[in-house]
């Protein structure tokens, strides 16, 4: 193990990495990083299927609250372990059509859903959602309210690339209404990092940790 390994085991308070535990877990494990999961997606589960899915949906006790993830597919630059659905592009201003589509998406599935469906959990995921702008987020964050109803015990969630996000930026996400973050870090070796073009420095992650530790205003 290397010595930039070690320091960050005690900034961020990680147990050891040995032997045994990377033994432990090399093993292969189910892709969960998408909902539905990637097996779920094939040709015999038709739009058909998919309304009469948002139907009975619908018919459930009111009781039983929904969960939402919102997919957001831009990246400024592509880390080489991705298998995530993505665009690479430096041209934020495609985001503005994106969201206005995905808002025309929100509004279709009202249609089967009804308004005012009870949600306990929201996750932006990507990509990199923080690619948008702050006012973009927001605006999605309000659509989302405005037609659903958040739940005040609900988990709201969105992840976040170190990069694009300080101080400021975070107390931001948290007066939207988000009380979780995803923060991608896939090693804190710089060499590793290099290699797999995910280029977020160990300060810039470790620092960013302590930040995100704010009580939930949800």
């Amino acid at each position: 193990m290397d010595i930039a390994v070690k320091n960050n085991e005690k900034v961020l308070g990680l147990a050891p990495i040995t032997a045994s535990l990377l033994q432990k877990f090399d093993v292969s494990g189910p892709r969960y990083t998408s909902y539905p999961t990637a097996d779920r997606f094939v040709e015999a589960f038709t739009e058909t299927a998919y309304k009469e899915a948002l139907d009975q949906r619908r018919l459930r006790p009111i009781n039983q609250p929904l969960s939402i993830y919102v997919h957001i597919p831009f990246c400024e630059s592509l880390c080489f372990y991705c298998a995530c659905n993505k665009i690479v592009t430096k041209h934020h201003e495609r985001s503005r059509e994106y969201l206005d589509y995905l808002k025309k998406e929100i509004d279709l599935h009202l249609d089967y859903l009804g308004q005012k469906q009870v949600v306990s959990q929201l996750h932006l995921g990507g990509g990199s959602p923080t690619f948008f702008s702050d006012a973009e987020i927001e605006e999605l964050f309000n659509k989302l309210k405005e037609v659903f109803v958040l739940s005040p015990q609900g988990e709201y969630s969105i992840e976040v690339d170190p990069r694009t996000v300080d101080d400021k930026r975070l107390k931001k996400l948290k007066e939207i209404g988000f009380n979780r973050l995803s923060f991608g870090v896939q090693d804190f070796n710089s060499d590793v990092q290099k290699a797999v073009q995910d280029r977020k420095s160990t300060r810039l992650n470790s620092s960013h940790i302590p930040l995100s530790r704010m009580p939930s205003s949800a």
